[in-house]
């Protein structure tokens, strides 16, 4: 996520709050503008669009896989589930991510 951010950053815009699933296909994972500070509950802007109905059954679950755990999010598709919800992730990985910038 921090790559994303610096790239983000160089181009003008920031990582998408709350994205439309219309547009967007279920065949990746995205970074989300979501990073833990007192539990994955908060947008790094502060913005309140993080409710429990927007997160994936069981999750934020900060999986401990690795020495990171997971203190990102991401949103998690499917095609096979035909879903697209939030997950956390450990935020060194490397994802695709939704940019939104003012017009």
């Amino acid at each position: 996520m921090a790559a994303a951010q610096g790239t983000l950053v160089f181009s003008g815009c920031t990582l998408v709050k709350n994205p439309s699933s219309s547009f967007l296909s279920t065949t990746f994972r995205k970074w989300l503008n979501l990073k833990k500070a007192t539990g994955l509950d908060s947008s790094s802007d502060t913005t309140k669009d993080t409710g429990a109905g927007f997160w994936d059954k069981g999750q934020p679950d900060d999986w401990d896989y690795m020495e990171n755990g997971e203190d990102c999010g991401q949103l998690h598709s499917s095609n096979r589930r035909k879903r697209k919800l939030w997950n956390d992730a450990d935020c060194s990985l490397k994802f695709r991510y939704i940019c939104e910038s003012n017009i």
